[in-house]
């Protein structure tokens, strides 16, 4: 409201008004100041949000538990469905990955807990 109000005043001061009334109507709004926009408003500064605990490691528990371990929840065929490879074939490319790259190699991140580990990456891909 406070924008029309200035809008309307430069308007009148640029082209004139039409009526005394018109003139007196504004002059009784409120008192506006015409560089009250271009104050700069301070901006907050910007905070890290906090680090959300996203329970790696009971995602883990759980994938090793279902699909992995010798007497895991799902067999093998279930494996096999779920992403598309034999559990021996994964089981042999994230060894050979974690050996072969330190980069995949399970380790603290920037918490202090520790990261994902070297399975949940190529599962998260299927």
């Amino acid at each position: 409201m406070n924008h029309e109000r200035k809008r309307h005043r430069l308007l009148d001061d640029l082209f004139g008004s039409e009526t005394e009334d018109e003139e007196d109507e504004i002059d009784s709004l409120d008192d506006f100041d015409l560089n009250s926009e271009e104050e700069e408003i301070p901006k907050p500064k910007i905070q890290r949000r906090p680090n959300k605990d996203q329970r790696h490691a009971e995602g883990n528990e759980k994938l090793m538990k279902d699909y992995l371990l010798d007497n895991s929840t799902y067999d093998d065929r279930d494996f096999v469905r779920r992403f598309q490879l034999r559990k021996e074939l994964f089981l042999k490319i994230v060894r050979d990955v974690g050996s072969a790259c330190p980069y995949f190699v399970q380790k603290p991140d920037c918490t202090g807990k520790l990261a994902k580990n070297t399975f949940e990456g190529p599962i998260a891909k299927t």
